[in-house]
């Protein structure tokens, strides 16, 4: 059995420029947490995937900071970790996904074409 949890929408570098500085801040860190709670769940729910379904980031040119931290998040869980871009964060040549995948570790797979994946052996 294959076990995969959704996510969609984490849209990590949000600005949330309309909030005072305090609640932005708190709003930010949230966002990574959630990519902790996310792990968890799989964790407890031995779900060997993560599936995240597009707008990782909420804007295509994130600094490195935030590429490097949530993937230094994902990279403490067991699962597998699967990216689709969005309308938010948009795969073109030289974007936002390329430089996640020249960061990226072996857990986190970027799905920017259109073909067809195993996540695991004949799935």
């Amino acid at each position: 059995m294959v076990r995969v949890l959704h996510s969609a929408d984490w849209q990590l570098n949000k600005a949330f420029g309309c909030l005072e500085l305090e609640v932005r801040v708190a709003f930010i860190e949230a966002r990574f947490d959630a990519i902790d709670a996310i792990g968890q769940a799989a964790r407890v729910h031995d779900a060997g995937h993560v599936l995240v379904a597009a707008d990782v980031s909420d804007t295509e040119g994130p600094e490195d900071r935030t590429i490097v931290q949530a993937l230094s998040q994902m990279e403490r869980y067991p699962c597998r970790w699967w990216l689709l871009p969005g309308n938010h964060d948009y795969a073109r040549n030289g974007g936002l996904w390329d430089r996640v995948r020249a960061r990226r570790t072996a857990n986190v797979i970027i799905l920017t074409e259109p073909d067809p994946q195993e996540m695991e052996d004949g799935i």
